[in-house]
């Protein structure tokens, strides 16, 4: 907080990558480094690299998977809100656009934390993936109807999915 406060965000981004180098599986050390990256530096792209590098890391972490879905439905949302400002494209290219980097997203979450629950003898959906599901209820129909569609053929006997 410090270095936040002082404004060194040079010193900063160099602390988050020692960090990171020495403490890979601590999932804050990569949330805070990727909202830095997003906030302070304004580079997507970097936020995207390590929440990627971050999950690649801590494969069944469900904080990492949430917050890099939120971050990939944020992203999307904000290029079909450029879209029309720009007056390009329409309606169907703009709910294609929400959908697509969102949903490989959550494929790959259903498979990594689907091998977790697993691991620990749990043969129902995992939570995370419900909460994701539920983020993007309102803001992009098209995409939670695919999710569903995902959960539910994955999951045909999940009390958890039908009660959601």
């Amino acid at each position: 907080t410090f270095l936040k406060q002082k404004k060194s965000n040079s010193i900063l981004n160099t602390v988050y990558g020692r960090a990171l180098a020495l403490h890979p599986t601590n999932v804050n050390f990569w949330l805070q480094a990727s909202i830095h990256e997003l906030d302070v530096n304004t580079n997507s792209h970097s936020a995207r690299v390590l929440l990627q590098r971050g999950i690649r890391t801590n494969k069944t972490s469900s904080e990492l998977w949430l917050r890099y879905f939120d971050f990939e439905l944020w992203n999307a949302l904000r290029m079909v809100e450029r879209q029309k400002i720009l007056a390009i494209g329409d309606d169907e290219e703009a709910a294609e656009l929400v959908g697509a980097s969102p949903l490989v997203v959550f494929k790959h979450a259903i498979e990594s934390l689907t091998t977790a629950t697993a691991n620990n003898h749990e043969n129902d959906v995992h939570p995370v993936l419900l909460q994701m599901h539920s983020s993007c209820e309102d803001v992009a129909n098209r995409l939670s109807n695919s999710m569903e569609k995902l959960l539910r053929k994955k999951f045909p006997h999940s009390v958890r999915l039908w009660e959601h």
